[in-house]
């Protein structure tokens, strides 16, 4: 399992990159990235039979929610800002385990059909 922060920082590195190819590209909301995240334990769940982190997923008002990320980006829509060296690491971490790399690649992929 790893730390959901390592995976929100997955997301925030992917989308900024994202961002620099792309000027229609929107920035990575907190909510959107709860979203991915819920999916992200599900697929991991049924793909690899263990969760992809160990923290619960909350029902919010508004949908899913992670309270360890809820609380780093309190009173933040957008999430990605600055990418750091730190975030990076966090991102090449988890791309170089290919099946959590597929889960995911697999989730952020298919998130525009699923807002």
């Amino acid at each position: 399992m790893y730390d959901v922060l390592k995976i929100v920082n997955w997301m925030r590195v992917k989308n900024k990159a994202e961002l620099i190819e792309n000027e229609n590209a929107e920035e990575l909301t907190q909510m959107k990235a709860m979203k991915l995240l819920y999916y992200v334990q599900g697929v991991s769940l049924v793909y690899l039979k263990q969760r992809m982190f160990p923290d619960d997923i909350l029902a919010w008002k508004y949908g899913p929610a992670v309270s360890k990320v809820h609380q780093k980006y309190q009173g933040q829509r957008e999430i990605v800002g600055e990418v750091s060296e730190s975030d990076i690491n966090d991102y090449n971490e988890l791309s170089a385990n290919s099946k959590v790399n597929d889960v995911l690649n697999t989730v952020w992929d298919s998130r525009h059909h699923s807002s």
